[in-house]
């Protein structure tokens, strides 16, 4: 993982190599792989609240979620 950040002391996200992102609702017990729609390097990730979040990585790739983790759109 190249970044890993938490909005409180339970949801948290990790993003990676080949376009990963990982979501725990349990303090890092458990991960779930989401789909980022990706296969280059995610670098870092930031949370703004419950629903929205934001990942970036090689070339300028730009990624953000408003449901939480479940769907990724491409910004320009």
């Amino acid at each position: 993982m190249k970044s890993v950040y938490f909005s409180g002391a339970a949801i948290g996200y990790a993003v990676g190599d080949s376009g990963i992102i990982l979501k725990t609702t349990n303090a890092g017990t458990n991960w779930t792989k989401l789909s980022s729609g990706i296969t280059t390097a995610l670098n870092s990730v930031f949370i703004t609240d419950a629903n929205t979040a934001y990942a970036v990585g090689f070339s300028g790739k730009i990624l953000k979620t408003t449901n939480a983790g479940t769907n990724w759109t491409a910004l320009t």
